[in-house]
């Protein structure tokens, strides 16, 4: 992972899913190490209570089409969803 990519990833930050298949997948950043990130993922047509990923930070990264893209650049409040 370069310094450059691990700046621009922060906890609290969220993503959307790329893949058109799954556009309503989210993602919240909660951890970030050794190159991955600890997420929280749910999905903005579903009720259901989410669950915790593990994603590689170069998959969160701005030219990735088979990853995701920024949503929500600042940390939410609390326990906020985007």
């Amino acid at each position: 992972m370069s310094e450059h990519s691990a700046e621009k990833v922060r906890i609290g930050q969220v993503y959307a899913d790329n893949d058109p298949r799954d556009l309503d997948r989210r993602l919240r950043v909660a951890e970030i190490e050794n190159g991955y990130a600890r997420c929280y993922a749910w999905r903005e047509s579903s009720s259901a209570s989410g669950r915790m990923v593990t994603v590689s930070v170069s998959r969160l990264q701005r030219n990735n089409t088979r990853g995701y893209r920024l949503v929500v650049p600042e940390p939410l409040a609390g326990g906020e969803r985007a």
